[in-house]
């Protein structure tokens, strides 16, 4: 495969704008402070407790309009009274949507917009489709059967939010994003969030006209009544489609590939009544269904047969009483990973409730799951089963989980940033925002390039920083290493829809004084690119749990990409609450990935990585624990450094439901290390992809995984299990995935961090991003 990123236009737009008529909560103008207030106001931030009220309690909110978005009805027109044709003023809105002196930002107050034929949004980055409420907020199709209510071809880093998409069962697809591949660019790193897709045969149906359909989030949102499927993946390079917190209700198929091809992560979703399955694949690839909740549907996962492997998690779901007795029919060769799910099935079903067979043989481990029917688990190759149970069907639960919904708007204070403002007028609308500390108020930068020379401060308090997506630019013009924009500790600041350029030059973002008891830094869809040490360090923490979702990080060919130390405590041997926990991911272009030491904890989950700057992906090396599950190593074959390079390990590593293309390497002292390869498949013709070469040797067990096959016909072969490896030994390796699930946001007591991060791009910087457990000598603020 090749690298399916593109390059994102930072050049600067025009300060000329079409301004609308929404008007967003009060908003401030800043003025200027006098540098003796700064200080004092700086001192006395440092020593106060964190505000806890102004979050909400749990999840997040929307923030916005903002007067640099443009109004589809006050400035083109639009009617938005449900009878009216509004095809023309949005398709004009959409024709400028980021263009030059433009805004990247088309907003769609409340109303309902009738259209007529396909609108067309094509060859744009960074642009956004946002409307008020999905609840107020429609788009109904009044054009010819089977239309397409909107096409998104070649359209990348951008966002399609807040809007429900009604297509009166007259249209097929709400949403087409299909790259033709004839005009610029590849499709990859847009987000769909708090949408509705109602009454059409697909809700998105994507990569159907040649290419692209990657690295694209799904959020809270709802597909009712898709006749034919919810999400629909289209093509061999339609990869990394992560759905989060979604509810598909009386579709035919919630999500697949067929037909089709690329793969899918489902992450706690709802699905009632599918009628044909919850999640359905043809091609074969790597997936993962984690956490969701399926009610009365036929079947919950299942794919035809066929001779080709599949690196497939299924893990914590809860399915109840599916009208097939297979709740899982699999049909590839594995291998297969099935944890900690609990199926009740109807009363009349006969097992096996798990059917995994291909044409010649399929490998799955089944590990904690309970089931209602004997005979749960069958599999035509090698089976391991451990601590799976039978259990009455009135001991389960049947209760379907609270799912969230829209992002709320609190309406917020603002202070609005004028349009090509100074470095000094930047950090004075910060100060101002602080001012209100314990609101969470707002401090906006509209869309343009903005030179920063001098490190922004953002004292500790609640504030957010709000850009207008990936337009927004702040870029480093100072002589010294920055950093760019310092958090000081312990903070509850908010960054979202914004970009920083290091230049080469300077860190990027550095968060201080991180490491209290109970602190987490969030991050979701974060793009880190070109860091030229690091593109995230986490620099000696002990407590804070970092959690990381739909992350991308790539082209640091000279770099470690991720580099997580543990604090001293960790490094000790002590046990300690913090961990680094990316839940998904996509990446390209590193030297290193990972570097992972000092009693860290890493879980890597769902990760698609591509290489392109030499062999090698990740070092694990002295204490540490270490699990990567479910994920595709496309890394140099047989080059200088394995894939997998453990060295004098004291802790465990565990690979899981891996795709490799290299090898595992264990060497140094073994004494105290433990390696599991499970359910791994490797991209060679030969089995000696696990080497041990530690002296002492390491505990290293290699089982039920896969190799490519030397027989015509059939992709893959089994390979032999190598190593001794009991029952408790296994729970013990698998404890670590077992044990992590994405935590929700909530608020958290004064005084402990809460740094959050949405779709926050940093690039060039000597770090990208650093997390830091107290405050860094010699960098004082400075006005």
């Amino acid at each position: 495969m090749t690298a399916r990123d593109v390059e994102l236009d930072t050049s600067r737009r025009s300060a000329k704008r079409k301004r609308g008529s929404a008007q967003p909560q009060k908003i401030d103008r800043p003025y200027s402070f006098p540098l003796n207030f700064c200080a004092v106001l700086l001192a006395s931030l440092a020593l106060a407790a964190s505000p806890t009220s102004s979050i909400p309690a749990q999840g997040d909110e929307f923030v916005g309009p903002f007067p640099s978005w443009t109004n589809v009805k006050t400035v083109y027109g639009a009617v938005a009274d449900g009878t009216a044709d509004d095809t023309a003023a949005i398709q004009q809105g959409l024709d400028e949507l980021g263009k030059p002196g433009h805004s990247p930002v088309l907003f769609f107050p409340n109303g309902t917009y009738r259209i007529t034929k396909t609108l067309v949004l094509a060859s744009r980055i960074s642009v956004s489709i946002v409307g008020e409420d999905p609840a107020t907020t429609t788009i109904v199709w009044g054009g010819e059967p089977a239309g397409t209510m909107i096409w998104f071809n070649g359209v990348a880093y951008s966002r399609f939010v807040r809007l429900t998409l009604d297509g009166k069962r007259r249209a097929s697809v709400a949403v087409e994003q299909s790259w033709d591949m004839k005009h610029p660019h590849f499709d990859t790193g847009n987000e769909y969030s708090d949408n509705t897709f109602l009454d059409v045969d697909y809700g998105i149906h994507g990569g159907f006209k040649g290419g692209g359909f990657a690295e694209t989030t799904i959020r809270r949102s709802r597909f009712l009544r898709n006749a034919k499927a919810g999400v629909a993946l289209g093509n061999f390079n339609a990869l990394d489609i992560w759905i989060w917190h979604s509810l598909f209700e009386d579709c035919y198929t919630g999500v697949t590939n067929t037909p089709g091809a690329g793969n899918f992560h489902v992450y706690n979703s709802v699905f009632r009544r599918s009628a044909h399955a919850d999640m359905a694949i043809g091609n074969t690839g790597g997936f993962s269904a984690r956490g969701n909740y399926s009610v009365n549907s036929k079947a919950f996962f299942i794919g035809g047969s066929t001779n080709n492997p599949a690196t497939i998690d299924i893990q914590q779901n809860t399915i109840i009483d599916p009208a097939d007795s297979a709740a899982i029919s699999l049909g590839n060769q594995g291998p297969g990973l099935i944890t900690d799910n609990v199926i009740r099935s109807r009363p009349w079903a006969t097992g096996p409730v798990v059917q995994w067979r291909s044409f010649m043989d399929a490998d799955v481990t089944s590990v904690g799951n309970t089931f209602t029917i004997p005979n749960p688990v069958n599999s035509n190759g090698r089976l391991i089963s451990i601590d799976d149970r039978v259990v009455r069907p009135s001991t389960i639960d049947p209760r379907q989980p609270e799912l969230p919904g829209p992002l709320p708007n609190l309406h917020r204070h603002i202070v609005e940033v004028g349009a090509g403002a100074s470095q000094r007028e930047i950090q004075n609308a910060i100060l101002a925002a602080v001012r209100k500390n314990g609101t969470r108020p707002v401090v906006h930068i509209p869309w343009g390039t903005y030179s920063i020379a001098e490190t922004l401060i953002v004292p500790a308090s609640d504030i957010q920083l709000v850009g207008d997506g990936y337009g927004t630019t702040l870029r480093w013009t100072g002589a010294g290493p920055g950093p760019m924009i310092r958090l000081m500790g312990p903070t509850k600041a908010t960054l979202r829809e914004i970009q920083f350029d290091g230049a080469t030059r300077a860190d990027g973002i550095v968060i201080e004084d991180v490491d209290q008891a109970g602190s987490r830094v969030y991050m979701g869809q974060a793009a880190l690119r070109a860091g030229k040490r690091t593109n995230l360090f986490i620099n000696g923490l002990d407590h804070t749990k970092v959690q990381l979702e739909d992350l991308g990080y790539a082209y640091s060919p000279d770099a470690v990409s991720i580099k997580v130390i543990g604090g001293p405590l960790s490094a000790g041997g002590k046990m300690t609450e913090g961990r680094t926990n990316i839940f998904s991911g996509a990446s390209s272009g590193n030297r290193i990935s990972y570097e992972v030491s000092g009693g860290a904890k890493v879980l890597v989950r769902d990760l698609w990585y591509e290489s392109g700057a030499g062999p090698g992906f990740a070092n694990i090396h002295d204490r540490a624990l270490f699990t990567i599950d479910g994920s595709r190593i496309a890394s140099p074959a047989d080059g200088t450094l394995p894939a997998f390079n453990i060295i004098n390990l004291a802790g465990r590593a565990t690979i899981l439901s891996t795709d490799l293309d290299d090898r595992i390497a264990i060497s140094g002292n073994g004494a105290r290390a433990s390696v599991l390869c499970l359910g791994v498949m490797a991209e060679r013709k030969s089995s000696n992809y696990l080497l041990n070469s530690a002296l002492p040797p390491a505990q290293a067990v290699l089982l039920n995984s896969r190799q490519i096959s030397i027989l015509p016909g059939i992709r893959s072969a089994a390979t032999a299990n190598a190593g001794l490896a009991d029952a408790e030994l296994i729970r013990k390796m698998l404890s670590h995935t077992r044990g992590e699930t994405p935590v929700p946001l909530n608020a958290l007591p004064a005084g402990v961090t809460d740094a959050r991060l949405f779709r926050v791009w940093v690039s060039n910087g000597l770090n990208n991003v650093v997390l830091n457990p107290g405050v860094i000598r010699g960098q004082t603020p400075n006005f």
